[in-house]
């Protein structure tokens, strides 16, 4: 793969405390190391390659290379579970960081050996490497966009018949996105608070216990555990929206088991108001916001809910108050310069990223709205 000179500096350091396990020479790297651990942890490719590497096991047609493949499905196994590790705030965040590049290797030097005798197995390689250059070619600072999202990044989860793709994810939520042809099928979940989040208009209908309303422009339906809910799409095509979830028992890695399905009836009758069955139209949010000439930010989700949504207007300098507190960010409209532990990225409609807890980070615009989701 290749690196840029961020990187490797933070390599550098977690390979040196992994060898003297001495912190002074290298704690000056912990927040890069912080940042480049959580962008791995949030990529979303290791469990789709493997499933298209088995899948070509199954039907015979990797044949002469299987050592090559068993490695690469061994690094990759070892990717997916990465995902369970805490993100230290400390020193121990250099061996998740080193660990996470063993296993990339593995991975690499597996599909390299092999993609020779298959051409599917090539494309499935240099899709993994491109996805893993864009941390590695960056200075630590993830951001992915929804519109953008490859499709070898998503899962076809059978259980509920959704395609879906993680963007970014926390210790607590996770922020995904979810293609869908017909419907999200009634479903409750045991732990999870989850919302429905469309950040564009689609013709469609929500359900949340027993009642239904059409979409709005944009909107999002709050969903706390124990709720039944629903999507239908009344699009002739298949449509993509967002889902935030996550937990305090499950965090947001457990959603397909933590899913219960329903059998009910999706009803048509449907209230012209999101508010009337639990959501908000956030297009008359947008409308409000729009206007105001300074950095400002407003609780929009219900108090009885864990998972929280904000709207953040950043005017200038914005500087999230409770940094004890990871928060992922949409941006809604506007472009500004995201700054962390004084490495930048610009940011623009669409874009998602993560802020970490205990770190420090500044958001420059001259107008700019993001929505920002977290779990108290």
């Amino acid at each position: 793969m290749r690196t840029c000179v961020e990187f490797e500096d933070a390599l550098r350091a977690a390979e040196g405390f992994v060898n003297s396990r001495v912190v002074e020479p290298v704690k000056n790297q912990i927040p890069y190391a912080r940042l480049y651990v959580s962008a791995f942890r949030s990529l979303d490719v290791y469990r789709p390659t493997m499933g298209s590497i088995q899948g070509m096991m199954e039907y015979g047609g990797l044949k002469g290379c299987e050592e090559g493949v068993e490695a690469a499905l061994k690094g990759l196994a070892l990717l997916y579970a990465a995902r369970y590790h805490p993100l230290y705030r400390d020193h121990r965040i250099f061996p998740a960081l080193y660990q996470y590049v063993q296993a990339i290797n593995l991975v690499e030097e597996g599909l390299a050996s092999a993609k020779g005798s298959c051409a599917t197995l090539k494309n499935v390689y240099e899709g993994f490497t491109e996805a893993i250059e864009k941390i590695t070619l960056g200075n630590g600072i993830y951001v992915i966009n929804w519109k953008n999202v490859p499709e070898c990044h998503f899962t076809l989860y059978k259980k509920v018949g959704l395609r879906i793709a993680r963007l970014i994810a926390s210790e607590l939520i996770g922020l995904y996105v979810v293609k869908v042809k017909d419907s999200a099928p009634l479903h409750y979940h045991r732990f999870l608070d989850e919302h429905h989040f469309l950040p564009e208009r689609i013709d469609g209908l929500h359900y949340l216990d027993g009642k239904v309303s059409g979409t709005t422009q944009t909107d999002i339906l709050y969903i706390r555990r124990g709720q039944v809910h629903g999507f239908k799409n009344k699009e002739e095509h298949e449509v993509a929206f967002l889902f935030v979830c996550g937990s305090e028992e499950t965090g947001p890695w457990d959603f397909v088991q933590d899913i219960e399905l329903v059998e009910k009836e999706f009803p048509e009758e449907a209230f012209n108001n999101i508010d009337a069955i639990g959501g908000r139209d956030l297009y008359k949010v947008l409308e409000r916001v729009r206007g105001i000439g300074k950095n400002f930010y407003e609780r929009l989700s219900p108090g009885y809910m864990r998972l929280f949504q904000d709207v953040v207007k950043v005017h200038g300098e914005y500087v999230p108050p409770n940094q004890e507190k990871e928060l992922i960010c949409f941006v809604v409209e506007g472009d500004g310069t995201l700054e962390v532990e004084g490495r930048r990225r610009d940011v623009g409609p669409g874009d998602s990223f993560l802020i970490l807890s205990q770190m420090n980070v500044k958001i420059s615009s001259s107008s700019m709205i993001l929505y920002q989701f977290g779990y108290d």
